[in-house]
C-alpha cells in the first residue's frame, strides 16, 4: 500500500495531530472543515480546532480532503470496518 503524503498546504503542526485520530474522528474533522458540521468532533484536539480559524480556505479544504483520505486508508488497514 502506498503511503499517504499530506499536501504541502497543511502545516506540519496540524499533520502531527492526525496520527492519533480514529477514522470516525477524521471524517468528522473533514465535515467540520467543509462546514458540513457546526461542531467539531469531541475527539478533535483543541489545538487543531483553534488552528482551523487561522487557516485560509485552501488550507482548510486540503485538511478536509486529507482527513477523508486518511480515514479511508485507516479503514482499509483495519479490514474495511467502518460505521
Amino acid at each position: 500500500m502506498a503511503v499517504l503524503t499530506p499536501p504541502d498546504a497543511i502545516p506540519d503542526f496540524l499533520i502531527e495531530h492526525f496520527d492519533d485520530l480514529s477514522p470516525e474522528t477524521l471524517r468528522g474533522t473533514a465535515d467540520y472543515a467543509r462546514g458540513e458540521a457546526y461542531l467539531p468532533p469531541d475527539e478533535m484536539p483543541d489545538k487543531m480546532k483553534e488552528a482551523f480559524v487561522l487557516q485560509d480556505d485552501e488550507t482548510v479544504a486540503a485538511i478536509a480532503d486529507y482527513a477523508d483520505e486518511l480515514a479511508a486508508v485507516l479503514e482499509e488497514q483495519d479490514g474495511g470496518e467502518s460505521w
